[in-house]
């Protein structure tokens, strides 16, 4: 395509700093607060990968707010005003119903809160220039996606457990055959925290129920990046060995299912999928090893073992804190990546912890 070589100088002068911006935005509102939300909605997406993207986006959504209906502003501020004793009070209750396998009770305690936090997203904790704001559940989560993400931002907990309400719900979804909704509202937990194992798994089974198999493989490769137990690593090779099976190819297939068994033996869904492998090819599986996972490793480029940055972070940051002191810490970690790999070295660090206690 033909561009005026003047482009360049052009394009830099219709740069508009974030003043003009928003009083250009402000003039184009009509009053009609239905029609004027939608307008926001859609400068905000427009000015997204402006140089002031997130101060326009907040800058919008503080407008966006002005306009809602009162009742809708106070349910919304209700939402945010929870402590932690009462998102526990929703998130067991929700515990309670699933555990009783009454999914549809679960359901309609989870939807009103969820529909009212999906709401309030746009308004709160929003990311900015200095900023993010993350739900994650436990300390590794946090060093894994600052290494993975390389970012330099000042990390903030959000009070709102988004990602455990967005994943309950998500899952909820699914049980009712709700694929779609249920991979809309699990990418959203995501974006709380994005290494959230489970979350991720569940995201890629959306995908998988609906048929979209090319989907499946890629977010459960992308799952191996994070996956830092034995029992979700075991389940990221499941998943390839049913889309090796989907593709019809036995042995490939056959292959990740034993992986899997190496991390996660007592799985009584990978001895099913053995089963189903073998009957559906019709003949005998050869004898698994890794020696022959090794060769279609090297074939499909498929992971050998949990990835370097889970090991890496695990490794390099348990040696930080045990020079800082931080034993506690330190054991947390190390027993990540030994469960991981078995290393001699590490286990008797851990070890030494036993004999000091």
């Amino acid at each position: 395509m033909f561009q005026h070589p003047l482009f360049k100088y052009v394009s830099k002068e219709i740069v508009m700093p974030f003043e003009s911006i928003m009083e250009s935005i402000k003039a184009g509102l009509t009053g009609d607060s239905r029609k004027d939300i939608q307008y926001l909605q859609d400068q905000i997406a427009f000015h997204r990968n402006h140089d002031n993207g997130l101060e326009i986006a907040k800058a919008c959504g503080r407008l966006i707010y002005d306009l809602l209906p009162e009742e809708l502003k106070s349910r919304l501020q209700k939402a945010m005003d929870r402590d932690n004793e009462s998102w526990n009070q929703v998130i067991e209750e929700a515990d309670e119903d699933i555990r009783n396998q009454d999914y549809e009770k679960a359901l309609k305690v989870l939807e009103p809160v969820v529909n009212d936090l999906v709401r309030s997203e746009q308004f709160y904790y929003q990311n900015d220039s200095q900023t993010e704001y993350y739900n994650f559940h436990e300390l590794f989560e946090e060093l894994l996606y600052r290494e993975l993400s390389h970012s330099e931002m000042d990390f903030k907990p959000v009070p709102v457990p988004y990602s455990i309400l967005y994943s309950k719900y998500g899952s909820l979804l699914f049980e009712f055959g709700r694929y779609g909704d249920a991979s809309d509202i699990l990418e959203k937990g995501l974006r709380w925290n994005p290494v959230d194992i489970g979350m991720m798994l569940e995201y890629a089974e959306c995908h998988k129920a609906s048929n979209n198999l090319e989907r499946f493989y890629q977010i459960t490769m992308g799952a191996f990046d994070i996956a830092f137990t034995p029992a979700a690593l075991g389940r990221c090779y499941r998943n390839l060995g049913y889309y090796y099976a989907e593709k019809e190819k036995w042995d490939v297939a056959a292959s990740c299912i034993f992986m899997s068994m190496q991390y996660d033996s007592d799985s009584e869904i990978a001895q099913g999928e053995l089963a189903y492998i073998e009957q559906a090819s019709g003949r005998p599986l050869p004898e698994q090893s890794f020696q022959q996972f090794q060769q279609f490793s090297t074939q499909y480029n498929l992971p050998m073992g949990a990835s370097e940055l889970v090991l890496s972070v695990a490794y390099s940051y348990g040696h930080y804190f045990l020079r800082n002191g931080r034993n506690d810490i330190a054991r947390y970690l190390f027993a990540i990546f030994y469960n991981l790999t078995y290393n001699e070295d590490v286990k008797a660090i851990l070890d030494g912890f036993d004999i000091k206690q």
